[in-house]
């Protein structure tokens, strides 16, 4: 009987496909294995940190425009005097009481007072690298900042190709630059007094018919500069921006410094470069630069609660 179930038990296992036999027998594990998911997710975390550093550093090197004060410095190499918030109605009206602007300009004249040791250096011109990027506000907001620090102070818009500033500050003399350099008015009739204490405007005025290019450069102008300069403690120039014509870099040669302007979000790094380059090629000496329309989130966050009667 055993021969028998023997011999079917081996018949069996030859019609089977395979033959499973116990190569050695199991042991117990000895140590569990580490747990090790806490530090794939930290790896997994410190690589997405790190490709989203590297996107955002792409993104910023390839992206031509300024935004931050930074920007300005590490493309131009230029000293930065301050940075002015984003105000939709900056430098509209002499007397508009936007605390948050003055008090921004007054660190910029501040940096702007330190550079200029020298009692001798009082013309100033306020330039930009290329249209739109806030020169003429800086110039307003500053001439009201020295005026109110009681600088006796003479705002000339020199920007003969698009004048703008008798609509920003609501005041108008058809008797302005343009008569006084072709000798048809002195300086008592293209000055204009403001109507803020210790300043003074000449307006570029009237156009005629055909402007001569040359109008900047043939003397007189220099000659009013000094005059001016006599009788203000500053003499600041709202002069067109250097990339699109020549005359800023004209009036480079007959001034005692100038501040180039940026504005955020829409100057180009290479345009203020090459503006800078410029003017350091006409002989024009760089005091700094000053960043306008930097948005809240950017450091401008905090608010003024006192007014000026409240600080006096």
């Amino acid at each position: 009987e055993e021969l028998h179930n023997r011999i079917q038990s081996l018949e069996t296992e030859q019609k089977a496909p395979g033959r499973i036999t116990v190569a050695a027998p199991a042991l117990p594990v000895s140590e569990a294995h580490k747990d090790k998911r806490l530090l794939l997710s930290l790896m997994t975390m410190a690589g997405a940190l790190f490709c989203g550093l590297v996107f955002v550093q792409l993104r910023v090197s390839m992206n031509p425009k300024v935004f931050a004060a930074n920007d300005v410095q590490s493309s131009a190499r230029v000293p930065f005097l301050g940075q002015l918030p984003h105000s939709e109605h900056a430098g509209t009206l002499l007397n508009d009481p936007n605390l948050l602007l003055q008090e921004c300009m007054r660190m910029v004249r501040t940096a702007l007072l330190e550079r200029m040791n020298d009692g001798r250096q009082r013309a100033v011109m306020i330039t930009s690298a290329s249209s739109s990027a806030g020169k003429t506000t800086v110039a307003i907001e500053l001439a009201k900042s020295l005026a109110h620090l009681g600088k006796r102070t003479l705002l000339v818009e020199a920007d003969l190709q698009r004048p703008t500033l008798a609509k920003r500050i609501g005041l108008n003399n058809e008797d302005g630059l343009c008569a006084l350099l072709t000798g048809d008015i002195d300086d008592e009739a293209a000055i204009t007094p403001s109507g803020v204490d210790n300043l003074d405007v000449i307006f570029a005025g009237r156009r005629p018919p055909v402007l001569n290019p040359e109008i900047l450069a043939n003397g007189v102008f220099g000659a009013g500069l000094r005059r001016w300069k006599k009788h203000y403690d500053f003499v600041l120039l709202d002069c067109p921006p250097i990339l699109p014509v020549a005359d800023a870099r004209i009036l480079a040669r007959q001034v005692d410094g100038a501040i180039m302007v940026s504005r955020s979000s829409h100057c180009r790094r290479t345009d203020v470069i090459q503006a800078c380059a410029d003017l350091s090629a006409a002989g024009g000496p760089l005091i700094g630069s000053v960043l306008v329309g930097v948005q809240p989130g950017s450091g401008y966050g905090y608010q003024y609660e006192y007014s000026y009667e409240q600080l006096a």
